[in-house]
């Protein structure tokens, strides 16, 4: 029963990698025909949109236990609408291979944010996993590949390396506390949260532009309101109910490594030689973190 209920975890992340992966190329595909501001926009108003009617549907409390939509709040807050926003407005400066490495330089942040916030131990093995994938993750930002001079590059990493800080925090702060209100209220009162600094980030992101509606358009948004948003916030959740967050976060760093061999097949990103050394010490260290008997913590 417990090794069926490990595969079903690793079955969960798997989803979560690709689809978090899948969502970068598709996303850099469309911007040529709806801004960042209106995509944001879009993305998390017809989220909202759509958990209401499947909490409806489902007769689920909308609202969370009394002392815990607070905290709830600005989880959400941190893993979506404040992670989601940076990384979309990073992406018409950077390509979505690399704005995908850089955002799960979180993992690094994880190991002692958990530590601070949620109180897990760091175990060596853990930390070795965190050097080696994140070793891999800096071989993306070696001055041969990225041009620093560059104002709108440099603007664009250091907005998504404070995404990463953010999503670290709200993955270690809902990893603190043992909740009492239902899951699928906990999704939608995270969504909604999100959507509500979404539409504060918003005027401050300049003008929109005219949206030019395609089948391309409102595919992605659809896919970003059912899977990116809600399935894979859902998917992320259920994960971290039994495993460390510091160690799902090194998981989840295989997901740069797809993104960027789907962007090369989008959006014709160039695939580097560094690429196969990074995808080895990537995945050098998710073994590692994958065999720590302490992955788990129910």
């Amino acid at each position: 029963m417990q090794r069926q209920t490990g595969r079903f975890l690793y079955l969960q992340l798997a989803g979560l990698i690709l689809g978090w992966a899948l969502n970068w190329p598709l996303t850099k595909t469309i911007l040529p025909y709806i801004s960042p501001a209106s995509f944001l926009l879009w993305r998390f108003s017809g989220a909202v949109v759509l958990m209401t009617a499947i909490m409806i549907a489902r007769r689920e409390a909308l609202l969370p236990v009394v002392g815990e939509r607070a905290r709830l709040a600005v989880i959400g807050i941190f893993q979506m609408g404040l992670c989601a926003g940076l990384v979309t407005s990073a992406l018409p400066y950077l390509g979505a291979g690399r704005c995908s490495v850089l955002v799960y330089t979180m993992q690094l942040w994880a190991l002692p944010l958990g530590w601070l916030v949620a109180g897990e131990r760091i175990t060596r093995v853990g930390l070795l996993g965190g050097m080696a994938v994140f070793s891999g993750l800096v071989l993306f930002m070696n001055p041969a590949l990225v041009d620093w001079r560059d104002s709108k590059v440099l603007f664009g990493n250091t907005l998504v390396l404070i995404s990463a800080v953010s999503w670290a925090m709200g993955t270690c702060l809902y990893r603190r506390y043992q909740w009492q209100t239902p899951f699928w209220s906990q999704i939608f009162w995270q969504i909604l949260w999100s959507g509500v600094v979404v539409m504060a980030i918003v005027p401050l992101m300049g003008p929109h532009g005219p949206v030019v509606w395609n089948a391309a358009v409102i595919g992605v948004l659809a896919y970003n309101w059912l899977g990116t948003t809600i399935l894979c916030l859902f998917l992320w959740n259920k994960v971290l109910l039994r495993m460390r967050a510091s160690t799902a976060s090194q998981v989840v760093s295989v997901t740069p490594v797809v993104a960027v061999l789907s962007s090369a097949m989008l959006t014709g990103e160039a695939i580097t030689p560094s690429s196969g050394i990074s995808v080895a010490l990537i995945v050098g260290g998710i073994c590692l973190a994958v065999r720590n008997r302490e992955v788990c913590a129910v």
